[in-house]
């Protein structure tokens, strides 16, 4: 880089970092709704990003909920080590102590619930373990829970691969039903800005870092901490700060998060409820 100006290799390595936050961010979201306009693309595929999906996705499972972790994985799927998996941990993916454990367990092919019994470590442990090795490409799990049905992928794996002919064949399937064009996605919330993030974050009380009232529904709990992601995400004001500024901006949106993980849970929110009354608050 020269006078504030990136080289090719410069310009391929922002890109990648920048693809991989945000997967990152999006993989470790456990729930949430979400969007995608067709129209919202990048012309040319000198603007694509390649790297390896592998880390990525074992960094982001491992933290995950366990709930999540226990709901794709199944005591009587089929696990067994997959091909190469020597070559691969020669090629730098590291791996937990529980993880290289777990894998040094399956010795020859198994079903999940006989992993967890001759691992010896608790039984949440294990199922990550196991998921995030399935991630990685070092354990087959050909029976796996799939979020989404094989017709389904197929389907998208065609509209992708002749994505003029499948737009063409949605708008004459709509033309000949008479269904009418979608409305167009309401616009993103405006950026918020740090001072309303810190000030959210200095809030006494959960209640008043999420900024709602103690009536408070748990769907409206989960609407106002969307609200809250998309205006003041701590991706938003990364550009230009520098590192204790970001530590900050971490701490608070994590603050905000903290509050919508108890406000969210029934069971938390009473918990933490019972904690205020008998503070006086």
């Amino acid at each position: 880089m020269r006078a504030g100006v990136l080289d090719e290799a410069g310009l391929k390595k922002l890109r990648e970092r920048q693809s991989k936050e945000v997967l990152f961010e999006l993989l470790r979201w456990p729930d949430g709704e979400w969007s995608f306009d067709q129209r919202v693309r990048l012309a040319g595929s000198q603007h694509g990003a390649e790297f390896d999906t592998a880390p990525l996705l074992v960094e982001a499972a491992r933290s995950l909920p366990p709930e999540l972790v226990a709901s794709r994985t199944r005591d009587d799927e089929r696990v067994s080590l997959a091909e190469g998996v020597n070559e691969k941990i020669a090629a730098g993916l590291r791996l937990l102590s529980s993880e290289g454990f777990v894998l040094s367990r399956v010795y020859a092919p198994m079903r999940l619930g006989e992993v967890v019994t001759v691992a010896g470590l608790p039984e949440e442990e294990t199922r990550r373990a196991v998921y995030v090795l399935g991630l990685a490409g070092l354990l087959e799990r050909p029976d796996r829970p799939r979020v989404l049905p094989a017709d389904l992928l197929q389907q998208a794996a065609a509209r992708q691969s002749r994505p003029d002919a499948a737009s063409a064949a949605a708008q004459e399937a709509a033309r000949q039903t008479g269904e009418r064009e979608r409305p167009p996605e309401p616009e993103p919330a405006a950026q918020g800005t740090t001072e309303e993030l810190f000030a959210l974050a200095g809030g006494a009380t959960h209640y008043e870092v999420l900024g709602v009232a103690r009536s408070v529904t748990p769907e409206e709990v989960k609407r106002v901490y969307y609200t809250h992601a998309r205006r003041l995400h701590p991706d938003r004001f990364r550009r230009g700060a520098d590192e204790e500024q970001r530590q900050r901006i971490d701490a608070a949106f994590a603050k905000v998060t903290q509050a919508y993980e108890i406000l969210k849970d029934a069971s938390l929110r009473a918990a933490y409820d019972l904690k205020l009354s008998k503070q006086g608050k």
